[in-house]
């Protein structure tokens, strides 16, 4: 019997604590601390499976022409995975424990069917892909997965590719749009994920699109190596980044926006002291600070988004109308944008 089922991810802006996922996975030190949120753009994807004498795996998106067609064979997808095919990621999730769940003489079919959530602008579309792709085979096999399973096998999925990813991103699992959390990662690879209520009045992010590039694998491979070799970078992304999110939840749950603004600027300043340099080529990121000085001109302090450079830039309001005027300001210095309103009113469906 053909069964399909229709999924939606949203994609995930860290608000601060980047790169302290994959630091504590490195060992030697304590936990790890990031305050995400998720976005109101995201992946939808219609998941359909069929009975088949020999099954087959198909992946198509509205994204691309290039359509992934193959027999259901986990060395066929791990080698993909390794591949620059654009559903290396999706196909990396499939190469996991995630296959010894699939039925047999089943065939499956992933399509991409609608994406708001921009591609390699930090805004964890990977990670998003990866959730789905978890997400739909679980839904459409009635697996009875939970959260923290489907947090655990996109993360591996993601691993199976070129990717060099820590578990902050796969918390889009966790999370609905606006909701905005706390995330613990222990030197052990769990990961606790905890909403941040209440947050009494609403929070007014922009999120603005530099219109750039980024290399993600490149930061990400300077950064660590970064890290092993220097005590201040592992200071930024472990004791001063914990500190941060703490005085950042803080602020959050009184709605303080002043002081949301005042800890964007000073993360910005201690990453472009202590990090930026050890990637200068993605780090130097001139468009993002062509948008922070935008911001700057109208009193709104921001900073960057993920791993850095120039993919997106973020940040906080303390009004809807002041919202509007940054709007205006960073649309007159070339970068469009996308409101995030962080409220406690949504519910998060997997907390």
């Amino acid at each position: 019997m053909t069964r399909t089922v229709t999924v939606q991810v949203p994609g995930r802006v860290c608000l601060v604590g980047e790169h302290s996922d994959w630091l504590a996975g490195m060992g030697g030190g304590g936990c790890g601390y990031a305050v995400c949120a998720a976005t109101n753009e995201s992946i939808e994807c219609r998941a359909t499976s069929a009975p088949a004498a020999l099954p087959t795996l198909t992946l198509t998106s509205c994204m691309t022409a290039e359509v992934y067609s193959g027999a259901i064979d986990r060395a066929r997808f791990l080698a993909a995975a390794k591949s620059s095919s654009f559903y290396a990621y999706q196909l990396g999730v499939m190469a996991t424990r995630l296959f010894d769940l699939l039925p047999a003489q089943t065939s499956l079919t992933l399509d991409n069917v609608a994406m708001t959530l921009p591609l390699k602008k930090g805004l964890s579309s990977s990670a998003a892909i990866c959730v789905l792709t978890v997400r739909a085979v679980n839904l459409l096999f009635a697996l009875g997965l939970g959260v923290e399973e489907e947090m655990d096998l996109a993360y591996l999925g993601e691993r199976n590719t070129a990717s060099l990813c820590g578990r902050m991103d796969q918390c889009v699992a966790a999370l609905a749009p606006g909701d905005a959390a706390l995330l613990e990662f222990s030197p052990h690879g769990t990961v606790r994920v905890t909403r941040i209520e209440p947050v009494p009045r609403p929070v007014y992010v922009l999120v603005a699109d530099l219109n750039g590039k980024k290399d993600t694998v490149s930061i990400l491979a300077s950064l660590q190596a970064g890290a092993r070799a220097h005590a201040n970078v592992r200071a930024l992304f472990g004791p001063k980044s914990e500190a941060l999110c703490g005085k950042f939840v803080a602020a959050l749950k009184v709605g303080d926006a002043l002081e949301l603004n005042a800890l964007y600027a000073r993360a910005q300043a201690d990453f472009d002291a202590v990090a930026a340099p050890l990637c200068p080529a993605e780090l130097g990121a001139p468009l993002l600070h062509k948008a922070l000085e935008a911001g700057r001109a109208v009193g709104a302090f921001g900073k960057l988004v993920g791993a850095g450079g120039d993919g997106t830039a973020q940040f906080v309001c303390a009004s809807q109308r002041d919202r509007e005027t940054l709007k205006r300001a960073l649309a007159n210095a070339g970068f469009r944008s996308w409101d995030l309103t962080l409220a406690a009113t949504r519910r998060a469906p997997g907390l």
